[in-house]
C-alpha cells in the first residue's frame, strides 16, 4: 500500500533500514515496481534508507518451460531468459534509485537426499554479475529451513550447520556482499521445518552463524576480485 499511495517518512527511526517492496516478482511487474521506486525516491532520495526487491532464482518455472519448480534443472534452464530478467530489473527499477542500490535474489539449494540444486552457483554468479553491472550491493537469501509442497518432499529436511556454512562460503567466493537466511513462519503448519522448531535445530543454525561471525573482520578486510574455476577429480 505504501508503494502505491506514498511512503511514510521513517528516516529518523532508529533501527529502520528500509522497505521490502516485493518478493519474487515476474518481469511483468517491473513497470509497477519502477513506479514504487519513483514514489520511494520522493521521500528517501539522498538518505541511507533501502529500497529492496527480492528476485526469483533461476530454477523458477518461468525460466525452465515447465509448470513446476520441482522439475527444473540446468539442462532445462533458459539462461538468456534469466539473464534478461535480472538486466531488465536493473534497467527498469534499480535505475530509479539514487541512493544505495540493492540486487537481491533467493536460492535454496539443499535437498533432502543430500544433493544440491544444480543452479545454485549459476544463481550466485549471475547475481554478482548484474550487481556489478548496476553498481548495486548484492544480497543472497539462503536456505536455513526445509519444506514440502503437496507430494513434493525433495526439500523436506533441515539443512545441517555444514550445509548452511557451505552456502555462505559459496556466496562469499562469488563476492556476494550480504546474505540472509530464509525461514517460513512456524504458523504455516507442519509442512515447514524451521531453526526455531527445537533446541537441536537452532544449535545447527547458531553454529553456522557463529562460524561466519568469527571470520567476519578478516573477510571484510579484503576486496573481491573474481573467482578461479578448477575441475575436481569427481566432476
Amino acid at each position: 500500500d505504501f508503494a502505491q499511495s506514498g511512503y511514510p517518512d521513517f528516516s529518523d527511526c532508529e533501527g529502520f533500514m528500509g522497505f521490502l517492496a516485493w518478493d519474487e516478482p515476474q518481469s511483468g511487474s517491473f513497470e509497477q515496481l519502477a513506479e514504487f521506486a519513483a514514489n520511494f525516491e520522493k521521500v528517501y532520495a539522498g538518505t541511507d534508507v533501502t529500497f529492496m526487491v527480492n528476485l526469483l532464482p533461476s530454477y523458477a518455472s518461468v525460466f525452465n518451460g515447465t509448470s513446476s519448480w520441482w522439475e527444473s534443472s540446468m539442462s532445462s534452464l533458459d539462461t538468456e531468459a534469466f539473464k534478461n530478467y535480472l538486466k531488465s530489473y536493473c534497467d527498469t527499477v534499480l535505475s530509479q534509485v539514487s541512493g544505495e542500490k540493492w540486487l537481491s535474489l533467493d536460492t535454496y539449494p539443499i535437498n533432502a537426499d543430500e544433493t544440491l540444486t544444480a543452479n545454485f552457483l549459476f544463481d550466485l554468479a549471475m547475481l554478482k554479475y548484474y550487481a556489478e553491472y548496476a553498481g548495486a550491493t548484492s544480497h543472497a537469501v539462503l536456505q536455513s529451513s526445509g519444506w514440502k509442497e503437496g507430494e513434493h518432499t525433495s526439500k523436506y529436511r533441515m539443512p545441517t550447520a555444514a550445509e548452511m556454512e557451505m552456502q555462505a562460503y559459496a556466496a562469499m567466493a562469488f563476492g556476494i556482499d550480504t546474505i540472509s537466511w530464509w525461514s517460513y513462519s512456524d504458523k504455516r503448519g507442519d509442512n515447514q521445518l524451521n531453526p526455531t522448531d527445537s533446541d537441536a535445530d537452532y544449535a545447527e543454525f547458531a553454529e553456522a552463524n557463529n562460524e561466519l561471525a568469527a571470520i567476519q573482520s578478516v573477510y571484510s578486510a579484503f576486496d573481491w576480485k573474481g573467482i578461479i574455476l578448477g575441475a575436481g577429480k569427481n566432476n
